[in-house]
């Protein structure tokens, strides 16, 4: 690698409006009927220094992408989507070890009239084991 003329202080990987269709609701006439859901992700490295030109010294976007998909398929149903953010986090965190901490915005488009999209944005951090 050439000699750096900056320091990276942070890298983050990020998915952004990964759109889906799934099982989630909170009222009556929601659940059992899959509906759209568009998902941005944040994945930062714990370390942010990326070693090598390889798809190896990254968190892979394309697997957090397949996780994502795989854990919104069918049977598996939320209420809401803040334990859906929360689940999204979880596979981000089990997919890499590198993945200090994520962010998940998570929105339904179209939901409310006169609206884009209505949702919810959290932030986890990686517990110190």
């Amino acid at each position: 690698m050439s000699e750096s003329i900056c320091l990276c202080s942070e890298t983050a990987v990020r998915v952004n409006a990964l759109q889906v269709h799934c099982h989630v609701g909170a009222y009556d006439a929601e659940r059992g009927l899959k509906q759209p859901v568009v998902i941005d992700i944040w994945c930062w490295q714990a370390d942010p220094a990326v070693v090598a030109d390889t798809i190896e010294s990254a968190v892979n976007y394309s697997a957090a992408v397949r996780a994502v998909k795989a854990l919104l398929a069918p049977p598996k149903e939320f209420v809401l989507l803040e334990t859906m953010a929360e689940a999204i986090a979880g596979e981000c965190f089990r997919l890499d070890a590198r993945v200090a901490r994520v962010r998940v915005h998570v929105r339904k488009p179209r939901k409310i009239e006169g609206c884009e999209s209505a949702g919810v944005e959290r932030s986890f951090e990686r517990r110190a084991t």
